[in-house]
C-alpha cells in the first residue's frame, strides 16, 4: 500500500507543469496581446494628449472669467483700476506669435481708456504685447505638445451648424482670424467678439468654439457660450 502511494505521488510530480504546445501557445496569446497594445499606444497617447490641451484652454477660459468677476485689481500709476478681463485667440500673425497656432493670451482690457476700463472695446488691442509693462497682456500660454489650435468658430450651437457645413448656413462662422471672449464685472455673461473675412471686427456672438487638432488629425472643441458656460466637447 505504502509503495503504490509512493508511485502515484511520483507520476504525479511527472505530470504536473506545461507540455511544449501549451508553453508554446502561451508565448503566443502573450505576444499577440503585446502587439495589439503597442500598435494602438501611440492613438491612444495623442487622444490623451488632445483632451489634456483641451482641458488647459478650457481652464484658460475659467481663469479669464474668474479675474473678471472677482475684482482683480490693475495698478495704472498710482491708482488701482478693475478693468475687463479676456481671452484672446489669433490665428492672423501679430505680436502674440501665433502663426504656429500655439498661443494664446489673458489680457486685462486697459486701453485706450485706463481711466474708464468698462467703456473700452473688450477686444484685445496689441498696441502692447506681453514683454512690455502697461500693455494689456496679463499671461501668455504656449501649447508645448504637438497639438495645434486647429480652427476658431462663432455661432456654431446657435446655428446648429458643424465645422462641415458652417458655410451653408447663415450666421455660422468659422473662418475666424482672432477671438475675444471677455467678462466684466458684475455681468457674469461673457462678450464674445471675433474677426473674420464675413464679419466685421469686433462683431458680438451667441457662442464660440475653439477647434484643437492633433497630429492624427483628431479634434477636440471647447464651446464657450453668451451665457458663461464652457465645455469641452
Amino acid at each position: 500500500m505504502i509503495r503504490n502511494t509512493q508511485y502515484a505521488i511520483r507520476n504525479s510530480i511527472f505530470r504536473s507543469g506545461f507540455t511544449i504546445i501549451e508553453l508554446l501557445v502561451t508565448v503566443a496569446i502573450f505576444s499577440i496581446i503585446t502587439s495589439v497594445l503597442l500598435v494602438n499606444y501611440p492613438k491612444f497617447s495623442s487622444r490623451i494628449l488632445l483632451e489634456n490641451v483641451a482641458h488647459d484652454i478650457g481652464l484658460s477660459v475659467r481663469q479669464a472669467q474668474t479675474f473678471g468677476l472677482n475684482v482683480r485689481g490693475v495698478r495704472i500709476g498710482a491708482t488701482d483700476i478693475f478693468p475687463t478681463y479676456g481671452i484672446h485667440f489669433s490665428l492672423g500673425g501679430g505680436e502674440v506669435d501665433p502663426s504656429d497656432r500655439r498661443h494664446f493670451l489673458i489680457f486685462a482690457d486697459i486701453l485706450p481708456n485706463a481711466q474708464n476700463p468698462t467703456e473700452n472695446n473688450k477686444i484685445y488691442d496689441k498696441a502692447s504685447n506681453c514683454a512690455v509693462q502697461g500693455g494689456e497682456c496679463i499671461n501668455l500660454f504656449s501649447i508645448q505638445t504637438a497639438e495645434r489650435i486647429y480652427l476658431l468658430c462663432a455661432n456654431l450651437k446657435s446655428t446648429g451648424a458643424t465645422v462641415e457645413n458652417w458655410q451653408t448656413i447663415s450666421g455660422a462662422d468659422c473662418s475666424l482670424t482672432s477671438l475675444d471672449i471677455t467678462y466684466t464685472r458684475p455681468d457674469p455673461e461673457a462678450s464674445i467678439k471675433g474677426t473674420s473675412a464675413i464679419h466685421e471686427p469686433g462683431t458680438l456672438f451667441a457662442d464660440a468654439e475653439i477647434i484643437v487638432q492633433s497630429p492624427r488629425e483628431e479634434r477636440k472643441t471647447i464651446v464657450v457660450w453668451s451665457t458663461g458656460q464652457i465645455a469641452v466637447e
